[in-house]
């Protein structure tokens, strides 16, 4: 089986190395955090994940400026990496109202935020049209309705985030 490509993580820079039989994730050895705090664990490199967000967002900057990347919130929830994405200025597509919560603890303002999916509940609704958590039974219904209320009132603005100069490219097959 011929491979397409080659994983060589100790030689990615210098963010994986070795020292003494151990190995070191941006200099923090990995042994000793595992010994710590024990396993499972789940270590993060602060570094790599601002270098890739910042990567991604420059590469759509530089085809347009106005680009939008949105991180999906499903593939880490943790709030330090929300917090991280949304400082180096990615927008945040969310599909639950936990996720939500989470996206607006780490701070991310509501113009950043995408809430995608199907099947939403009127109270997931409520909750992404007015800042707050969903709600329960009759008060969730009350918000929902209020909430439609006004967007039948106050019209929403439909924001896209391709633009279409980019999609030929994408069709034909072109990577960056």
């Amino acid at each position: 089986m011929t491979k397409a490509f080659h994983l060589h993580p100790f030689t990615d820079g210098d963010m994986l190395t070795v020292e003494c039989d151990h190995l070191l994730l941006d200099g923090a050895d990995l042994t000793a955090l595992a010994e710590e705090h024990g396993t499972p664990l789940f270590v993060y490199s602060e570094r790599r994940i601002r270098e890739n967000a910042r990567g991604l967002l420059n590469a759509f900057k530089a085809h347009h400026e106005h680009a939008h990347v949105c991180y999906a919130s499903k593939a880490c929830a943790n709030l330090t990496v929300l917090g991280i994405i949304n400082e180096e200025g990615l927008d945040l597509e969310v599909n639950s109202d936990g996720e939500l919560q989470k996206a607006r603890e780490a701070g991310f303002p509501a113009d950043r935020m995408v809430m995608n999916g199907v099947s939403k509940s009127r109270s997931e609704i409520a909750a992404a049209l007015s800042g707050a958590p969903s709600a329960e039974g009759k008060e969730a219904e009350a918000a929902a309705m209020s909430s439609q209320q006004q967007v039948n009132k106050n019209a929403l603005p439909i924001r896209a985030y391709l633009d279409q100069t980019v999609v030929p490219l994408l069709l034909q097959g072109l990577s960056a």
